[in-house]
């Protein structure tokens, strides 16, 4: 198995998930609706609302949030996450797994992604965002706390995932 450091993998993913959106149909929504949306998926609220008691991360979207606390804790304090190991590979670090933590939270309970929400049909989902701006120091901070993790999947979207070793 060939391990891969987990940021490279992330940045060619995100180039992956660009060149798919090309072909994506996106959602058309007014200027309200794109700043007060929640993503259309299983563990979403429909409506962005107060959720006081977020864990962790999560607790900036605590006045208007898209998800709920039960799974802003189960997402912070578990090992495995609806199926997917933090740990998969090799231990995760510290510094690694709170800019995850904070990628996860933005996904779960942000109401700002309109803009950038297209249509996908998956179980747990019928939109995902893609292209959604980060800042240059963002990503170079990822990547600083990232740089020395690894992962074992040549593609975090598809999988696979081989939890054996």
């Amino acid at each position: 198995m060939t391990y891969l450091p987990l940021l490279t993998l992330l940045v060619l993913t995100t180039i992956f998930v660009q060149i798919e959106c090309w072909e994506s149909v996106a959602i058309h929504r007014t200027y309200e609706e794109n700043i007060n949306t929640c993503l259309l998926g299983k563990y979403h609220k429909d409506v962005p609302s107060v959720e006081e008691k977020l864990a962790g991360h999560c607790d900036s979207w605590k006045e208007r949030s898209c998800c709920e606390a039960e799974t802003t804790a189960a997402m912070h304090y578990a090992d495995i996450w609806h199926g997917f190991d933090w740990n998969h590979c090799a231990n995760i670090s510290t510094q690694c797994w709170d800019f995850m933590m904070k990628d996860l939270c933005h996904y779960e309970c942000s109401p700002n992604l309109g803009p950038w929400l297209v249509h996908e049909d998956k179980s747990i989902r019928e939109e995902r965002f893609i292209n959604v701006p980060i800042c240059r120091s963002e990503c170079s901070d990822w990547w600083a706390a990232c740089k020395n993790d690894l992962t074992c999947s040549n593609n975090w979207h598809a999988g696979p995932w081989d939890w054996s070793s």
